[in-house]
């Protein structure tokens, strides 16, 4: 689960970079998927201090094509809800 500052910005930027689709979401929360991998975000529960996107993990993403990633990131103008 990855906590973010906003979840339609979030969707909007894994979407449109890495190429994942949003296959359910609900209020505060969203599930997104690219082939065979599968991540989740959700708003930070209330009781918990929350002052900018954070990950104690690792993503490992392996593209057909790292160039043109590493294009489409390059051109991104990140929200500073998601950086």
């Amino acid at each position: 689960m990855l906590w973010v500052g906003d979840i339609e910005q979030t969707i909007a930027f894994y979407r449109d970079v890495p190429g994942f689709a949003c296959t359910n979401q609900m209020k505060g929360w969203a599930w997104l998927a690219n082939h065979r991998v599968e991540l989740m975000i959700s708003l930070p529960n209330q009781h918990e201090p929350f002052d900018k996107p954070q990950f104690t993990g690792s993503f490992y993403f392996h593209p057909n094509d790292l160039d043109v990633l590493w294009r489409r990131l390059k051109e991104t103008r990140f929200p500073s809800s998601i950086r």
